[in-house]
């Protein structure tokens, strides 16, 4: 019984990081978008990777410098506009993710996640 209920514990885990990975590379698209921030590579250069109970949110450093108030340089601090899209969006989908996590994982989605690793549901049923 044990080891089963991992396994359906790791499957839910792995479920919700992929979600909202996802989630969090569409909101920072769409962030992006309404900050006016242009360039293929700012676009192109993300990737969500998910394991078991891992999750890999990987952006080029640009997307950081974006989303900075100011900065410090040899002449002292440099105000400039920031525009929100990178710790906002990683940090409030990582709440999101935690709570997911905490109180999704009832009977209920023990009983779909079963259903559907004997392939009596579709996998992306929520």
């Amino acid at each position: 019984m044990g080891n089963n209920s991992e396994l359906l514990e790791a499957r839910f885990v792995s479920r919700i990081l992929r979600e909202e990975g996802q989630e969090m590379k569409n909101a920072q698209r769409i962030a992006m978008n309404v900050a006016g921030v242009r360039g293929h590579a700012l676009y192109n250069k993300r990737a969500v990777r998910t394991t078991e109970n891992k999750m890999e949110f990987t952006h080029l450093m640009r997307h950081r410098f974006i989303d900075m108030s100011s900065r410090k340089t040899q002449r002292g601090r440099i105000k400039k506009i920031s525009h929100p899209i990178h710790n906002r969006i990683l940090f409030g989908r990582s709440i999101s993710m935690i709570r997911r996590i905490s109180y999704e994982y009832t009977d209920e989605m023990r009983d779909m996640i079963t259903a559907e690793i004997r392939g009596e549901q579709p996998a992306n049923t929520l």
